[in-house]
């Protein structure tokens, strides 16, 4: 599951996703999705926190196939090295997770890059803001 997205593009993409999941299927479609407008890096759980700590990633977009303690916990670390980073947690609108202090937003490829955007830009005010 090592995809991996060119950043030699000619359209520039801004903004670097980690993408993590445990189905192949739908990791994939959904890095399509997002690879569309940022560079994205997919990866299993297992190797979720060294490659958020080895990367700049932007933001967080963890799948609802990554087991409960294992989504807790990646959230957890992620909140704690980096807080303003963004971490979102892909589920079904039947399910639900309880993953503070990631938001949730349901499996619709539309909504989530609504969300992934919409996160991407309050961040970027934040961090204008800090500046000012």
């Amino acid at each position: 599951m090592k995809h991996r997205t060119e950043w030699s593009r000619k359209v520039p993409r801004q903004g670097l996703l980690l993408h993590v999941g445990n189905d192949p299927a739908l990791h994939r479609e959904r890095a399509l999705a997002l690879e569309k407008q940022w560079n994205v890096i997919s990866t299993t759980p297992e190797k979720a926190w060294q490659t958020f700590t080895e990367n700049d990633c932007d933001l967080a977009v963890v799948c609802q196939s990554v087991p409960a303690n294992e989504r807790q916990k990646l959230v957890w670390q992620i909140s704690q090295r980096s807080p303003s980073t963004p971490i979102l947690v892909v589920t079904s609108a039947a399910t639900g997770c309880n993953a503070a202090p990631a938001a949730t937003v349901i499996d619709d490829p539309e909504q989530l890059i609504e969300t992934v955007q919409h996160h991407l830009e309050e961040q970027r005010g934040q961090l204008l803001l800090r500046k000012a």
